[in-house]
């Protein structure tokens, strides 16, 4: 979640969000394969509000681009990072499931663990050029422990 302190700074970053970079760690269950990946379909959401994936463009229909990396692996669960490309709803957990590796607590989109207690998915990096000085800003946002415990013991 980013905020902008301005109405003018705001539109900027808005002007400029195809070129944020947005980095997430995601808990799936299983381990995906190929352990690293580009996904790119098209994401539509039904009536149910379930957001569904398909190869071909179809009414309604928004491209979603996702790149994943395997990053470890325990017992049941994989810790994957997950770039985005594009921001479509429910994107890392449609494509994750798509894989058949979905993320942990996700019974919309056919998890069976949760480990966690929540939702195994977690907005970690976040990267922007400033809409004032031009320079590139770096944001972390630290693994939550209740996450970090269920992939490290």
């Amino acid at each position: 979640l980013m905020f902008a302190r301005t109405l003018d700074l705001r539109e900027r970053i808005q002007a400029s969000w195809e070129t944020v970079s947005k980095t997430y760690l995601a808990i799936v269950e299983g381990v995906p394969s190929p352990p690293e990946g580009v996904i790119d379909n098209f994401l539509t959401e039904g009536t149910d509000l379930t957001v569904r994936a398909s190869r071909t463009e179809r009414p309604g229909s928004k491209r979603a681009i996702s790149r994943y990396r395997l990053l470890s692996t325990r017992g049941r669960c994989s810790l994957v990072e997950v770039a985005i490309e594009t921001g479509r709803k429910h994107q890392i957990r449609v494509h994750m499931a798509g894989l058949g590796c979905p993320v942990i607590g996700d019974k919309r989109y056919a998890a069976t663990f949760n480990g966690a207690g929540r939702l195994g998915l977690h907005a970690w990096k976040l990267a922007f050029d400033h809409p004032v000085s031009g320079k590139r800003v770096e944001l972390e946002s630290p693994f939550p422990a209740v996450l970090r415990k269920v992939v490290s013991g």
